[in-house]
């Protein structure tokens, strides 16, 4: 979103410290924090879950991180895009390879 620390603290109602602290992993935000994240950010709270539920083989957590990045920022609408466009790429992939 392109806030400062002190802005998001202020949009959720929280300290600059809170917010410094969770974002370095030092601090867990409790539900209230993540439901105020969540509507600040418009995203899911499921959002906030979603990657630790990825089966990630080993030496790849840096990619599927920086996918899982670029995916976050976007809407509902092209994150649907981007599914059909990966689909079509692997099925090519397994057609070249079948």
């Amino acid at each position: 979103m392109g806030w400062s620390q002190a802005q998001l603290a202020e949009k959720i109602g929280r300290t600059v410290e809170a917010v410094n602290k969770i974002e370095r992993g030092l601090s867990a935000p409790s539900f209230e924090t993540l439901e105020a994240l969540s509507r600040a950010l418009a995203v899911p709270v499921g959002r906030f879950f979603w990657t630790s539920e990825l089966a990630v083989a080993e030496g790849e957590t840096d990619t599927l991180q920086r996918l899982v990045a670029r995916l976050s920022v976007l809407d509902s609408d092209d994150i649907d895009w981007a599914d059909r466009l990966l689909s079509l790429a692997l099925a090519r992939k397994v057609r070249r390879t079948g």
